[in-house]
C-alpha cells in the first residue's frame, strides 16, 4: 500500500518525520495522482491498495491506520500501552514518543486500564496525568493550513466534557492506577473531588497539579482542604523555554480561558456550570 498527499516534498517529508510514519508516501502537489482516481477537492491523502483501489480518504492523521485495518494488522491497547513502557525502558526518545502517539490513537473508550493494569503485574499504581489544551493553537492552525480534519475539539465545552469524563476513567481504575489532574479549571477540578468521593474512596487517591505562578491561589485552597496537590515549573533551555511561555500566554489571554474568566468578574456560577 501506498498513501498519496496533496502536498509539497518538503511538507510531506516533515510530517512523515514529525509523526514517524512507517508508511511509503508519495507526493502529488499536482493531483494528477489522485485526480486519475476521480478524487475531487479535499481530503489532503489517499491510500492506494496493491491492487489500484482506494482503500482510504481522510486527513493524514489516520492513513496509517486505516492502512493497517486493510491489512489486519490492527494492535489493541493493550499492546500499545506495553510498547510505550518498553520505549521508555530503552530510554529512546523518538520511539517513546512515536509510541505514545500510537497508545493515544488506538485507546478507544471500551479500554479497560484497570483490567490492563492489574495483569501487569506492577508493584505500584501507574500515575496518569490529565491535562487539556497544551497544544491547541498548533494543531488547529497545522491542520487549517493544509486543509485536515481537526485533531482537536474545538469547542472549548466539548472539551471539558471529555476532561470530566476521563477523570471518572481515571478513578474507577483507582488502585491499578492514581489519576494526576493538571488544570487550574475549578470545574474541573470540583468535578474530579467529587466523581472521587462519590466513588467513596480517600482524597489522597487523586493528585491535583498546577504551574506555580498561575494556578498559587488553587494550590493553596486545595492544601488547606487536605488534598494531594504538586506545584512545578519548566525547566531547560532558553529556545523551549520561550516556546512553552508563548503556549501559556495563548492559552491564559484566550477569551474563553478560565483563568481569564475568572479574573474579568465572571460569576462563579457561570464558572462552575456544567459544560
Amino acid at each position: 500500500m501506498i498513501s498519496v498527499a496533496r502536498d509539497s516534498p518538503g511538507a510531506v517529508e516533515d510530517f512523515v518525520k514529525k509523526h514517524d510514519l512507517r508508511l511509503p508516501v508519495a507526493c502529488d502537489p499536482t493531483s494528477e495522482i489522485i485526480a486519475a482516481y476521480g478524487i475531487r477537492g479535499f481530503p489532503h491523502t489517499a491510500v492506494i491498495d496493491r491492487e489500484g483501489k482506494v482503500a482510504y480518504l481522510g486527513s493524514p492523521y489516520h492513513a496509517e491506520e486505516a492502512v493497517e485495518k486493510a491489512l489486519g494488522l490492527e494492535t489493541s491497547p493493550g499492546s500499545c500501552l506495553k510498547a510505550y513502557f518498553a520505549a521508555i525502558e530503552k530510554k529512546d526518545a523518538k520511539e517513546t514518543r512515536a509510541a505514545l502517539e500510537r497508545l493515544c490513537e488506538k485507546a478507544p473508550g471500551t479500554f479497560d486500564l484497570k483490567a490492563w493494569a492489574g495483569s501487569a503485574g506492577r508493584a505500584h499504581p501507574l500515575v496518569v496525568r490529565l491535562v487539556k489544551g497544551a497544544y491547541w493553537d498548533h494543531e488547529v492552525v497545522e491542520a487549517r493550513q493544509h486543509g485536515w480534519e481537526s485533531p482537536v475539539f474545538e469547542v472549548k465545552a466539548e472539551s471539558d466534557r471529555n476532561f470530566e469524563a476521563l477523570t471518572r476513567r481515571l478513578i474507577d481504575a483507582r488502585g491499578a492506577v492514581r489519576p494526576a489532574i493538571a488544570s487550574h479549571n475549578l470545574r474541573s477540578v470540583a468535578a474530579a473531588v467529587a466523581a472521587n468521593r462519590a466513588a467513596g474512596a480517600p482524597d489522597g487517591d487523586v493528585e491535583f497539579q498546577v504551574l506555580r505562578g498561575l494556578g498559587d491561589d488553587l494550590q493553596h485552597a486545595l492544601a488547606a482542604r487536605g488534598l494531594r496537590v504538586r506545584t512545578y515549573c519548566p525547566v531547560g533551555d532558553l529556545v523551549a523555554g520561550m516556546a512553552y511561555l508563548v503556549r501559556r500566554l495563548l492559552e491564559n489571554t484566550s477569551n474563553e480561558s478560565f483563568l481569564a474568566e475568572q479574573a474579568s468578574g465572571t460569576s462563579i456560577d457561570k464558572l462552575l456550570a456544567a459544560p
